[in-house]
């Protein structure tokens, strides 16, 4: 597995705590955040580039969390598992 920034896997890691649903994969480049239930994913950076970044994480990922949405819903307008 790829490096995962301290400081994100400390705003994750209560979150993989509580769901289930939510795992961690490797990516070709990144780790991503792959939600069971609808198949999407969010980006896992290996490091944070200011702190703007991190709140924008955060949001995210409490966005995902609730409703699985992630990359591929915000490029397509679906979840992944309801397009097939």
């Amino acid at each position: 597995m790829r490096h995962i920034d301290r400081n994100i896997m400390k705003i994750l890691r209560p979150f993989l705590k509580q769901n289930s649903a939510l795992s961690i994969e490797n990516g070709s480049k990144h780790n991503k955040l792959r939600h069971r239930l609808t198949g999407d994913w969010l980006l896992l950076a290996g490091s944070v580039s200011d702190h703007r970044a991190m709140k924008n994480f955060q949001a995210d990922l409490k966005r995902f969390v609730t409703t699985g949405e992630g990359f591929i819903y915000r490029q397509t307008g679906t979840l992944p598992l309801q397009s097939a």
